[in-house]
């Protein structure tokens, strides 16, 4: 199954960046029209757009190619409210697609806030 991805571009160039994207998507084998709603992409405010790919290593070979692309973060839940997006991480990781060292006593983490 897909993974879901929060691909944040840079704010800058927003002609170019979903055609890089699709240039770096199909450079790995990827069908655009399979990943993505363009339409949605079309909007140049937003500097997220969502995106579904086969793997974590197809979205680090694009960020590693990606000019116009700061980052790309797997989304293990959405909602409208706090509770219902809980409920969807909590579904995710009951499916097993959330890696448990991410939440061992050993590893670190951090939030960053841009802005």
């Amino acid at each position: 199954k897909k993974m879901r991805y929060l691909v944040y571009f840079v704010h800058r160039h927003f002609e170019f960046r979903i055609p890089e994207f699709e240039s770096l998507l199909k450079l790995h084998g990827v069908d655009p029209s399979t990943c993505f709603n363009r339409q949605a992409a079309l909007n140049t405010d937003c500097p997220f757009l969502l995106a579904e790919l086969e793997s974590d290593e197809i979205a680090s070979k694009i960020c590693q190619r990606a000019i116009l692309i700061k980052n790309m973060i797997e989304v293990w839940g959405q909602g409208q409210t706090v509770e219902e997006a809980s409920q969807r991480v909590r579904e995710h990781w009951e499916q097993g697609r959330v890696v448990e060292e991410v939440f061992a006593e050993s590893s670190s983490w951090s939030v960053q806030v841009d802005g």
